[in-house]
């Protein structure tokens, strides 16, 4: 008898053990530790420019930058084998399309060669359009080193007429320091800086006067 009670006593105390044991395990699991969340990065380079010596009396409007679908929030990879694969839990605080919209328009801005210069659905009748296609805002891992790089094409017209005023193609590439996604953010400020840079320099070489609208609405003629 006495044996048998000694046996449960064990047993008991065995269990308990082993139940202490599991509450401090799952104790430790559910304790305070660093939470890993997204990352996210900015597109805000500084954009440093000089003012145009002549400043025109046209207005100029930008319309939002177009972008194909795979160029959203994602940090985009293009890998060696040109198959575009995406940074895990690491974004964009925004479209890459709305920063290159933001930034083109602060470098135009700062260069003063237009009267005004804003987005064109806000504006009641710009002089001239700008329009941008985004073709590439990814990290180019089918070079070595590794790049980030930027490709965009503009072209500014008139607003009432189809003429094609200045047209062109800007593209800038700029090596990772590292392989961290901070080193990609890093480099492609540094890229987005020099296009918006590119761009405004090729606007502001420009000389027009704009059109009447009167007159290319046929207002007043004969």
């Amino acid at each position: 008898m006495n044996t048998r009670l000694k046996a449960a006593g064990h047993a008991r105390r065995l269990g308990a053990l082993a139940l202490c044991a599991a509450l401090g395990l799952t104790a430790g699991c559910l304790g305070p530790r660093e939470m890993i969340g997204p990352k996210t990065f900015v597109i805000r380079p500084g954009v440093s420019i000089a003012k145009t010596e002549k400043t025109l009396s046209a207005t100029l409007g930008v319309r939002d930058c177009a972008a194909p679908q795979q160029y959203d929030r994602r940090m985009i990879v293009l890998e060696p084998d040109f198959r575009l694969s995406s940074r895990p839990n690491e974004f964009w605080a925004e479209s890459p399309a709305a920063a290159l919209t933001r930034s083109i328009t602060d470098a135009l801005i700062a260069g003063g060669h237009f009267a005004d210069v804003g987005n064109a659905f806000d504006m009641a009748r710009p002089d001239a359009v700008l329009t941008a296609e985004l073709r590439a805002f990814h990290e180019n891992r089918a070079v070595q080193p590794p790049v980030a790089e930027v490709e965009v094409r503009l072209e500014l017209r008139e607003a009432r007429s189809p003429q094609v005023l200045w047209a062109g193609t800007l593209r800038e590439v700029e090596p990772l320091a590292g392989e961290e996604a901070s080193a990609l953010a890093v480099a492609m400020n540094a890229a987005v800086g020099r296009i918006s840079v590119k761009a405004a320099q090729a606007l502001s070489t420009l000389d027009f006067v704009a059109q009447d609208p009167d007159v290319a609405l046929g207002i007043g003629s004969k």
